[in-house]
């Protein structure tokens, strides 16, 4: 069974980690929990690329090659 691990961090390093969450979605909505903030999401054990989210003023964003776009927590898990 995949788990995700959650990675929390803001300009100076990362302050929050948690491991083991059942879903991506679950793993992220834990990250919007900390305010301002990056939200980093792996599957526990790969070394997989996956996208970077930043939550600020309540919107989660992810990076696109054009610009950050407005996304939704159930979107973003599915980038995963």
């Amino acid at each position: 069974m995949k788990t995700y691990n959650c990675y929390v961090s803001n300009d100076s390093c990362i302050f929050d980690s948690a491991k083991n969450f059942t879903t991506a979605l679950d793993a992220i909505k834990w990250g919007m929990t900390h305010g301002d903030c990056v939200i980093q999401v792996e599957v526990a054990g790969s070394e997989e690329l996956t996208p970077n989210f930043a939550y600020r003023n309540g919107q989660l964003m992810v990076y696109t090659p054009i610009d950050w776009q407005e996304v939704t927590a159930e979107n973003a898990a599915s980038m995963i």
